[in-house]
């Protein structure tokens, strides 16, 4: 099994109004794509009450930092209370976004099945290789950031 490391837990953007989620949607998907992560739809699903329909979507994102690491970063839509507007794609609602990020090692189990292998490639980690993973988490939080800020822009929120 992969090595996970977490580099971003979580980072919430809460969001109250009128919001077109076809182009909330596509920004994220085109920022994701044009720093070269492959971005995959992992979760889309609504419901309807009474007070108004909700919908969950969850876009899983990864890049191949080298043969040994993947960046993945989560991102999580959650709608409450929403209510159509008169222009199409346009919603009324409670909106929070959610991004997660972290690096994944040993994403082709290479190590996993030999503890010998797997013993030293982590002391070689801790004491060799401290450096270059450090670069990786400060890279890898970087992008978090920004593609928060970008959202956080869309929505008319300030920037951190």
């Amino acid at each position: 099994m992969a090595e996970i490391d977490y580099v971003v837990r979580e980072i919430k953007l809460n969001y109250s109004g009128v919001l077109n989620l076809k182009e909330l949607y596509g920004l994220i998907r085109a920022w994701l794509n044009e720093k070269g992560f492959f971005v995959m739809e992992k979760e889309h699903e609504g419901s309807e009450s009474e007070e108004g329909d909700s919908i969950r979507t969850k876009f899983e994102s990864f890049r191949k930092v080298e043969e040994y690491t993947k960046y993945f970063i989560k991102i999580t839509i959650k709608a409450n209370f929403l209510k159509e507007t008169t222009e199409q794609y346009y919603y009324k609602g409670d909106f929070t976004v959610t991004f997660e990020s972290w690096l994944e090692k040993d994403y082709e189990n290479r190590y996993e099945n030999k503890p010998l292998m797997k013993f030293f490639k982590g002391i070689n980690e801790k004491l060799f290789e401290k450096g270059r993973f450090s670069k990786y988490e400060d890279e890898l939080r970087d992008l978090t950031n920004s593609v928060h800020n970008e959202v956080k822009a869309f929505l008319n929120l300030t920037k951190l």
